[in-house]
Parts: structure tokens; C-alpha cells; sequence
């Protein structure tokens, strides 16, 4: 395969995705070449690396390799299946996909007027199906219970069109036994589409989670594919926080309602991840500390539009949660400070998240990398700080996993913790300042003993040390 034409293909298929230059990085390209040389690739990059982009450029990339070339199995028309988890996640990608003149639809199993008109295509409908449409996403639940569905994929134009079965989030197959249990049998695809090869994309994940996937969709010849994921701009902080107390919540609530109250809209953005009654209580709390304060303008509607601090969960109509996505995903959103659950999950990116604050402690390491990671997508310096009590890491309590106990107790960098289980390490030009609590209490320069004596004396945010003297 030439890589002159490779190269000029992923150019011309990036081209119509961005009006700007964008180059891939180094994965990306290895991730398209891999399967264009008939391989099974398993991506394992960090969450906002970029891996959607890998699969949205695979069609043209293909149609001009076929034109121009002796392709294996080429031919114009190529299309790429995509199973992916979320509705929102498909959706925002479908439109902007077919913005850029890429028609991409999201198959389900009916479709209402109105979401014909959002890209959406029935499973009765595919069998009249354009040949100028490029990407299908669907639900792995789709693909492994609905016997329709089976058929089509089996039909003579799919066996001749379809050059990559792509899985995302394919992390979920572990949690086949509760979550996703679809994610679990995907290995069907391979059955229907023989001699086409898989593209699974996950982030961060260990061996045993990679070695999992590799057996799940039962990939051979595999190309493994992986980016260090440290997030070196996140500065990692673990505090105590008192167990009993009608007033328990007010050292780490107090001095964000303060800075709110004082900053309003140029507050940066901060999420705190708590149980269902935590962000009840937060909200409760916030609404007496601040009163009229908490909306803005002042003497605005007193509606959850205009409050300054806002409450994501599942127990929150889904149309309010819609809204504080687009909100924050357009930089419009009043809300400044967030009181999460879990379900401030996959398919949220939100680029200038500063803070991210966990009041007691996540199940595992994984969760607890994922939530964190939600922070300083841009690149800019963000804080991860982490309260804890005895009785959140209590043995037997709470189904935490060691390494997320020893990640809250253990008298050591934090950053290598999280790396170790990943199997990676710190890279040896760390800014150690900037990189965990335990490294600015052990250190001796006046910046780092200034912050931590500063810490010591109040919760405000914490902050990374910028400059060392």
C-alpha cells in the first residue's frame, strides 16, 4: 500500500470534517493503516484524543484507496458500522457528520416523523438505503436481538459495502453481566461479516480489560494501539473530610459557595461528583448559603435557567439535563458549580471543566480516572481533589477496590497509583509540583510550602503551583 496515496486520502477525508488543517497523530494514523491492511485494531486512547475521528474519515478514506489503487475488497460506496452506546454521543456526531456532506444515519427499530428529520433510519427502511450513505450507528442491542436487523446486515449490498465494524466504548463488554449485557455477543458482527475486521475504541483500560475485548470479539492478528494516559495539566488532591455532623459538608462546600456567590458567571466551571442524597444535600446547602444571590442576573426569574449552581443526576428530567449539556457545551450555561452523580458520564464532553471535586470515594480506579478526566479537556491547568473519611474506605463497605483505597490512604504519588494500574509510569520529565498532593507536602520550595500551609488553613480550591522558585 502506498503510502503517498494513504496519505493523500486521510488528507482529502479530513478536508471535508474541517475547514482548517488537522493532521492525525501519530495513533490515529496507525489506526487507519492497520485496517486498511486488514487488520484488527484495538485502540486504547485517552477520553478526547480524538478516536471518533479515526472511524468518521474511514469511508473516503477507502472509496479514494479503491478508485486509486488495487485495494483488497475496494469499492466506491464504503460503509463503516458503529456500535456505540449513547443516543446523545450518536446524535451531536451524525450532525455534524453530515454537516460536512458525510450522510451517516442512527438505525432503530422505528422512527417517529421527528426523528427522521434528526438522521434518524428505521431497520424496514435500510433495505432502500442510498448507496451514498457512508456511517451507521447503532445499539449493540439492535444488533444482537433484533433478527431483522440480522437479515439486512446479511443482505448481498451490506456484504459488499460494509469495510469496518467499529465498536466504541468497548470497555462495556465487561460489564456485560449488568450494564450492557448486548456488548457482550457483539462477536456476531464478526459471524456476518467474515472478512471484515474490527475497530474497537476504549480509553484507559488495563490488561485484563484489553485482554477481555480481544477475546470477547474474538479479534486475531491483533494491532494494539495505546497512548500514555496521563493527564499531566490534572493536579490530584485527596483531603479528609469529617464523618458525623449536622455541618460535615461545610468545609468543602463553604468556600465554593463563597467564591460563587462572589464570582457568579466568571466562576470556573466545577463539578462535584456525589450519591443521590450528596447532591441533594449540596443543592440544599447552596441555596441557603447564597439565597437571593443565586440567580443571576440579580432579580432575574428565580428559574433553574438563571440559578448559578445546577444538579445532574438520574432522577432529573431528562429535558433539564439536556439542557445544562447544550448550555455548557455552547459556553452559555448560568450554572457554574454542578452536583453529579455517575450518570455525568460517557458522551459528556465539556471542554473547560476546572475542578472536579469527589465527596467521598468512587468504586474503583477507573470510575475514579474517568470522572476526574472530565477536567482541563482544553489543556489547561485543572484540579482533581478528593474528600474521604474512614468510613468511605472502610473494608467491606462500599464495594471499593483496593486500588482505589490505596489511592485515598497511601503515602505516596498519587499520579503513579492511577498510572501503575494502567500499566504505564510517570514519564521522567514530570513537573512533580504540579502533579499530586503528596508531592507539594513533601516538598520544600517556598511556592509549594506556601500553597500547602495556605491549604492547611482553609479548603479553598486548591490550585497548582505555577512557578518554582
Amino acid at each position: 500500500m502506498s503510502c503517498l496515496l494513504l496519505n493523500n486520502a486521510i488528507k482529502i477525508a479530513i478536508n471535508k470534517l474541517y475547514s482548517h488543517d488537522v493532521k492525525l497523530k501519530d495513533e490515529q494514523f496507525r489506526a487507519v493503516e492497520s485496517v486498511l491492511r486488514g487488520k484488527d485494531v484495538l485502540a486504547v486512547l485517552p477520553t478526547g484524543f480524538g478516536e471518533s475521528l479515526i472511524y468518521q474519515i474511514l469511508p473516503d478514506v477507502f472509496d479514494y484507496m479503491s478508485a486509486n489503487s488495487h485495494l483488497r475488497g475496494g469499492c466506491v460506496g464504503s460503509l463503516i458500522l458503529v456500535v456505540s452506546p449513547l443516543n446523545a454521543l450518536m446524535c451531536d456526531q451524525i450532525t455534524k457528520l453530515n454537516k460536512a456532506g458525510i450522510q451517516s444515519f442512527m438505525v432503530t427499530e422505528v422512527v417517529s416523523e421527528n426523528e427522521k428529520a434528526q438522521y434518524h433510519i428505521s431497520v424496514e427502511s435500510l433495505k432502500d438505503l442510498s448507496c451514498t450513505c457512508k456511517i451507521l450507528y447503532f445499539h449493540a442491542e439492535l444488533c444482537v436481538k433484533n433478527k431483522s436487523f440480522f437479515n439486512v446486515l446479511k443482505s448481498p449490498g451490506f456484504q459488499e459495502r460494509v469495510k469496518c465494524l467499529v465498536v466504541d466504548e468497548a470497555h462495556l463488554i465487561k460489564e456485560l453481566k449488568t450494564f450492557r449485557p448486548a456488548y457482550g455477543k457483539l462477536d456476531i458482527l464478526g459471524s456476518i461479516f467474515a472478512n471484515v475486521h474490527f475497530l474497537a475504541l476504549t480509553a484507559t483500560e488495563n490488561s485484563e480489560t484489553k485482554s477481555m475485548i480481544i477475546e470477547s470479539l474474538q479479534l486475531t492478528d491483533v494491532e494494539l494501539i495505546e497512548v500514555n494516559p496521563d493527564r499531566e495539566n490534572i493536579f490530584y488532591d485527596v483531603k479528609n473530610r469529617p464523618s458525623h455532623g449536622d455541618d460535615k459538608l461545610d468545609p468543602i462546600l463553604k468556600p465554593v459557595a463563597n467564591m460563587l456567590k462572589e464570582l457568579k458567571l466568571q466562576m470556573e466551571l466545577t463539578i462535584i461528583y456525589g450519591t443521590l442524597q450528596t447532591c441533594a444535600d449540596c443543592f440544599l446547602y447552596f441555596s441557603q448559603a447564597l439565597k437571593k444571590h443565586q440567580y443571576f442576573p440579580e432579580g432575574s426569574e428565580p428559574i433553574s435557567k438563571n440559578r448559578l449552581f445546577a444538579q445532574y443526576h438520574a432522577e432529573c428530567p431528562d429535558h433539564e439535563k439536556d439542557r445544562i449539556i447544550e448550555e455548557l457545551t455552547q459556553g452559555v450555561c448560568t450554572a457554574r458549580v454542578l452536583f453529579v452523580t455517575i450518570a455525568f458520564g460517557m458522551g459528556i464532553d465539556i471542554h473547560d471543566i476546572r475542578h472536579v471535586i469527589h465527596i467521598g470515594v468512587p468504586k474503583t480506579i477507573e470510575e475514579y480516572f474517568q470522572e476526574t478526566g472530565r477536567a482541563g479537556r482544553d489543556g489547561c491547568p485543572s484540579v482533581a481533589t478528593m474528600y474521604y473519611n474512614n468510613f468511605d474506605i472502610r473494608s467491606g463497605k462500599h464495594q471499593v477496590d483496593e486500588v482505589m483505597r490505596e489511592f485515598a490512604t497511601s503515602n505516596s504519588c498519587k499520579r503513579s497509583i492511577i498510572l501503575n494500574y494502567f500499566d504505564h509510569s510517570l514519564k521522567m520529565e514530570s513537573d512533580f509540583h504540579n502533579c499530586c498532593s503528596y508531592y507539594r507536602s513533601v516538598c520544600k520550595c517556598p511556592t509549594c510550602l506556601v500553597v500547602t500551609s495556605n491549604s492547611a488553613e482553609d479548603q479553598t480550591t486548591p490550585t497548582p503551583a505555577t512557578e518554582h522558585v
